[in-house]
This record gives C-alpha cells, structure tokens and sequence, in this order.
C-alpha cells in the first residue's frame, strides 16, 4: 500500500487519489518563534526606551496594566484582528514560544513569493513589533526583540469531504483533512485569533495509531476494505473537528473596547464550561470497535 503523509500539497492526494480536490488559502498567516530567558538572552536586542522599565531576564518584570506578569503559564493578546500567544514549553520556564495569526492578503507569486516572505527575518520581525508594540502592554516590544529566528507560513486548507482512499493508496493526516490551524474546539470569537497549538500534529498523528489498529486485521480483510474500515471510523471524528473549527474561525472579531471587555468575560465562561468536557485526546483509539 501507499501512504500519503505528505501534508496540504501532497503530491499523493494531487497526482493519485483526488485530482480534482484543491487546496486554497485561508486569508491568514502563522508566525512564530522561541525567546530564550536566560541571562545572555537579549544582549543585542533593541533598545526601545519604553520598553526598558520591563526587559528582565526572567521575564517576570513583564507585567500586566494592573501590576501582575503577563506570563504564568500561557497568555493569549488580542488587539483588533490579530492575536498573540505567549507560552513556556518547558520545565525551566527560561524558554519562551511566541505565535501570532495575522490576514495577509494572498500572494499572487504562491511558491517563490511566500517562500521570499518567509526568509525575511528582519521584515517578520518588523511587522510583529509593529503590530504588537505600544498600547497597554509596552513589554511586548521588548519579547518580540529577544527573539532573532521567526517562522512564517501562510494557513491552507482543504474543502470538507473528499477522496481519502484509492486503490492501494491512502491519505493521511493534513493530505486528507488539512483544516485550519489553531483549531480548538472553542467558539469563543477571541479565539479565532489563536495561533497554532499542535492539534493538526496531534490529529495526524491519531489518523497513523487508528490505521494501525485496523490493519490488525490484515490476515483475513483486503486492503479496499481494511481502507473502508479506516474511513468507518474516522470520518464523522474529522467532519465534526472541521465543523468546529470552522465556527470558531470564521467567528467575528470583536471590535471596539467594550465589546472587547463582554467577550473576554464571555470567554472565562466558556472556558470553564468546556473543562467539564472529554478531553478530545484523551480517548485511545486502539480501543475502537472495528466494524463488522
């Protein structure tokens, strides 16, 4: 058999099992990057005079309007359209992961003009410090400058549905349900702001461990229908994470400081709501029933 793990331009799904079905741009781009909080960190960094009451190395004299840091754990900024995720992702709390969605208008060179975009660092650089410097949170010019090394990717996705199998051949992960990233199950209109967290890794990830579970039955099925076993089991999981996804995406920015203010509020809610909910990882799809 043949496997198509080759993502959104996969060349499997494009030359072999679905031809017709086209990826397309989603209006908006990721960029992130890491900021070390070490001592060293930050030597050559700008010097902002705003931002220099709250550089710290430890990152703990970035605060909040009302005195208490911006980061615990993992902070999420909003400002008009665009949003920005700060969060430690390891034990020692000295490095930083930084992420932001903004719309970029698409370009119109696809290959050679995202490509040209992306190795730009001193212009990806430019452009987060010049949307998220100043306001409330001067602090965060001084986070954006610690960080040297940005990455930058326009967000494609596939229409819902699709071919997944044929023949021999079998799609998986974001070469058969790449959907926009970012993509808690949160409806939250702030949280059509998030940058990427991993799902899409985790849910292609899942997509290998329940094929693996299927084909357990390689002995006495065939391969057309250990592929329509696969798709038994996973295509309502993945039409219901794109619905989801969809909601939350498409959601509208609240504009405006009150309205701002109301969401925020609306948002600790919800969240509180959907920790009394399954966590969607948290099941094992080893355990799945195969169909009969």
């Amino acid at each position: 058999m043949v496997l198509g793990c080759d993502g959104i331009h996969s060349q499997v799904r494009g030359l072999v099992v679905d031809p017709a079905r086209e990826k397309h741009y989603s209006g908006k781009c990721n960029t992130y990057g890491y900021v070390s909080l070490s001592d060293d960190a930050g030597d050559d960094a700008d010097d902002d005079a705003d931002d220099d009451a709250d550089d710290d190395a430890d990152g703990h004299a970035w605060l909040r309007p009302d005195g208490r840091p911006l980061i615990t754990d993992t902070s999420l900024v909003t400002r008009a359209n665009d949003g920005l995720l700060l969060t430690y992702f390891e034990p020692s709390r000295t490095q930083l992961f930084i992420a932001a969605v903004n719309p970029v208008p698409e370009n119109s060179d696809a290959r050679e003009g995202w490509a040209a975009q992306g190795a730009d660092k001193a212009g990806i650089k430019r452009k987060m410090r010049d949307t998220f410097s100043g306001g409330a949170l001067p602090c965060l010019g001084s986070i954006i400058d610690r960080c040297d090394e940005w990455f930058f990717f326009p967000v494609y996705m596939l229409p819902p549905g699709g071919t997944w199998a044929k023949g021999r051949a079998l799609l998986l992960g974001d070469a058969a349900h790449a959907r926009k990233k970012g993509q808690t199950p949160l409806t939250s209109p702030l949280f059509s702001q998030m940058p990427p967290q991993g799902e899409g890794t985790g849910i292609a990830i899942e997509d290998g461990v329940l094929l693996a579970h299927v084909l357990t039955r390689r002995a006495t099925r065939t391969i057309p229908q250990l592929f329509a076993d696969y798709e038994t089991l996973r295509r309502a999981d993945i039409e219901q994470t794109y619905r989801d996804t969809m909601a939350r995406w498409n959601a509208p920015v609240p504009n405006g400081w009150l309205n701002g203010v109301v969401m925020e509020w609306l948002t600790w809610g919800f969240i509180k709501f959907m920790n009394y909910r399954h966590d969607y990882f948290g099941r094992d799809v080893r355990k799945r029933e195969l169909p009969a």
